[in-house]
């Protein structure tokens, strides 16, 4: 059996020059789309009961959601509902408790929003032209930023966490952004109406760029026990966050009692090839619909893949 898997952060309608969510109207397209042309399944119902899809003779695809913004509740989940279409979300619990976004989100904002045009941080370890830290101009600190938050996400966890605290401290005239992510009740209210609730751990750190195994089990198990105590469910899925994980991360999630482990990998499930707890999803993105059917459809991976 295989299953597309299709992969969404934010829907709003508030563009973001950093980084933009999916306009509302792009989204009712794509789910228009798959509802007319797929059997749209909640991905955790497949793999509680593979055998019940066995008859169906549509191709599959599931609709999952990572980080627990709270345009979910107001955008996505009103379409998702007038077509019926089942869904998942993956929760930062440290970002529900705290009320603020994942520290990409707080990066961004406080390179975007800042005045300042200079920042004193250690750049030692950082690539060659990240290590001027000041500017002419703001575009210049935002196409600074841009690059930074590529170069964290290759480091370890442990120099991403010294260095975005070095920043935040550095660019801290900019307002921390408040109210975007759900908070408990209103994760509550959606499991009532039928979305699936999982983890995408605690802080949202690279997992496999995590030295210290105890702290990767820290991370998944925090973030375990407290939706279970927050929502009186059982996490079924860890979402790993940017797609980072390992064998040790996949081992970790199974003996927390994880039952699935989601990747990005941008290509489709295939039960004969994939781990279930390296199970890859296609993201989409806030781009022209024409694109994104390639997308859908497996094209656009294709041609990506030929020409790399």
């Amino acid at each position: 059996m295989k299953i597309k898997i299709f992969l969404f952060h934010r829907v709003s309608p508030q563009r973001d020059k950093m980084w933009d969510p999916m306009d509302p109207y792009l989204f009712d397209q794509i789910i228009r789309f798959l509802h007319k042309h797929y059997a749209c399944i909640k991905l955790e119902d497949y793999f509680r009961d593979p055998q019940s899809f066995q008859d169906i003779k549509r191709k599959l695809c599931a609709v999952v959601f990572d980080d627990g913004y709270r345009d979910f509740l107001e955008f996505a989940l009103p379409i998702l509902q007038c077509y019926q279409m089942p869904s998942s979300m993956y929760i930062v619990s440290g970002c529900v408790q705290s009320q603020l976004p994942p520290w990409t989100y707080q990066l961004d904002n406080c390179l975007y929003h800042s005045r300042r045009l200079k920042m004193d941080i250690d750049t030692s370890f950082l690539p060659e032209q990240l290590k001027k830290t000041q500017w002419e101009s703001v575009q210049q600190r935002v196409e600074f930023g841009k690059a930074l938050k590529i170069s964290l996400k290759k480091m370890s966890n442990e120099r991403r966490i010294a260095v975005f605290n070095q920043v935040l401290q550095e660019l801290d005239d900019a307002e921390q952004p408040s109210g975007l992510m759900l908070n408990w009740d209103e994760i509550r209210y959606i499991i009532s109406e039928g979305v699936e609730v999982g983890s995408h751990t605690h802080s949202h750190p690279l997992l496999a760029s995590m030295y210290d195994e105890a702290a990767i089990k820290h991370e998944l198990q925090q973030s375990y026990d407290l939706i279970r105590e927050n929502c009186k469910i059982t996490p079924y899925t860890i979402s790993y966050p940017i797609g980072s994980y390992d064998q040790r991360v996949m081992s970790i999630s199974r003996e927390l009692g994880y039952q699935l482990g989601l990747a990005v990998d941008q290509k489709f499930y295939d039960e004969q090839r994939d781990d279930q707890f390296a199970v890859p999803r296609t993201e989409l993105y806030n781009e022209g619909f024409v694109k994104t059917r390639l997308r859908i459809s497996g094209v656009y991976q294709k041609i990506k893949d030929i020409l790399t």
